[in-house]
């Protein structure tokens, strides 16, 4: 069964049905959607979970999370070097070390400064995203 993103509750009362001749029927569209919904935007969840994310670098100083929205990072590693949470250092700009993009821009990214991601230099972020729900289905 997959997650479902509303109950059945929530759906009668949005379409103002009061019956319960539907309700199968209702819980396979609420499925169907549900996993549409998680399979267009390549997430197997939005419920708060622990991602390990583990690449080859691109050369580049950011790197895309699958997942997000980023609620911590446990660690950002390097061809088996850790970095550090950057700190924010002269007129604003972050020190050596890493930052998380805005959550307010969509996808969000693993930011180095001072460090990158050495072109195809095995490399890990570990990180929780998602949401957190008081809903139970």
């Amino acid at each position: 069964m997959t997650e479902r993103l509303t109950t059945l509750a929530a759906l009668k009362a949005w379409l103002g049905i009061t019956a319960d001749t539907s309700d199968d029927q209702l819980i396979r569209l609420i499925n169907a959607a549900s996993q549409f919904t998680l399979n267009y935007l390549g997430r197997r969840t939005f419920a708060r979970a622990t991602y390990t994310q583990n690449f080859r670098g691109n050369g580049k100083t950011s790197q895309l999370l699958y997942a997000w929205p980023v609620l911590a990072v446990s660690s950002v590693g390097v061809a088996g070097s850790a970095i550090a949470a950057s700190a924010m250092g002269n007129v604003g700009m972050p020190g050596s070390g890493y930052t998380i993009s805005d959550r307010r821009a969509g996808m969000q990214s693993v930011d180095l400064w001072g460090y990158g991601y050495w072109y195809g230099a095995p490399s890990q972020i570990i990180y929780e995203a998602g949401y957190e729900s008081t809903v139970t289905f």
